[in-house]
C-alpha cells in the first residue's frame, strides 16, 4: 500500500523527490513573476500616454489631484520627516495599506521609506495631493512584501501634510518616528 510505500525510500531518493517539487513550484512561480512583470510594464507604457500623467527619468508616474495652496513652497528633504495621508492599491484595486483608513496620517522619517516615495515627495509641497504609480523597482522589486505580491506597480493617492525639518536648530517633533542613530 502507499504507506508502506513511503516508508521503503530511502533518503536519496526523498531529498530527489524533495527537489523536484521545489524544482517546479520555482518554476511556476518563475511563469507567474514573469507575467506580472508583463504586466507592470503594459500597464505603465500605457498608463504614460494617459492625459495629465507626468513621468520623471525613473519612470515614477504621477497625477496631481490637489494643486497646493503655494507650488513655491518648501518641500521635503530627503534628511526630513514627513506627515501623509495615503491609500496605497494594487492594479486589481486591492487596498493593500491606508492611513485613511486608520482614520490617522502617519509621519516618518523620508529615507526610511520605498524609492518610489522618496522621490515622489520631494517633489510635492505641503497640501499637495497626487496619484503615484510606482514601478516595481520603485516599490517593493521582486521581492514584494506582505500582501504585495513581487513584480507589482503600486497606486499610491498620497497627501503631504506636513515637513519637519530634522536641522539642529528645531526641537524633535514628539509624534515623528525615530531616525535610527546607527
Amino acid at each position: 500500500d502507499g504507506l508502506e510505500r513511503r516508508q521503503r525510500l530511502t533518503e536519496d531518493e526523498m531529498i530527489h523527490a524533495a527537489k523536484g517539487l521545489e524544482a517546479r513550484a520555482t518554476e511556476k512561480m518563475a511563469k507567474i513573476n514573469e507575467a506580472r512583470s508583463d504586466e507592470a510594464i503594459t500597464f505603465l507604457k500605457e498608463n504614460a500616454l494617459r492625459n495629465g500623467v507626468q513621468m520623471t527619468p525613473s519612470g515614477l508616474q504621477y497625477e496631481v489631484l490637489t494643486e497646493p495652496a503655494d507650488p513655491e513652497g518648501p518641500k521635503p528633504k530627503i534628511t526630513d520627516f514627513v506627515t501623509v495621508d495615503y491609500q496605497g492599491t494594487l492594479l486589481d484595486g486591492t487596498i493593500f495599506d491606508s492611513s485613511k483608513d486608520r482614520d490617522e496620517p502617519i509621519t516618518f522619517a523620508l529615507r526610511g521609506v520605498i524609492p518610489g516615495w522618496i522621490e515622489a515627495l520631494q517633489l510635492m509641497t505641503v497640501g499637495e495631493k497626487r496619484r503615484l504609480y510606482l514601478p516595481p523597482a520603485l516599490g517593493y522589486g521582486n521581492k514584494g512584501a506582505g500582501s504585495v505580491p513581487p513584480y507589482s506597480v503600486l497606486i499610491f493617492d498620497l497627501e503631504l501634510i506636513g515637513i519637519k525639518s530634522t536641522d539642529a536648530s528645531d526641537d524633535q517633533d514628539p509624534g515623528a518616528i525615530p531616525v535610527d542613530s546607527e
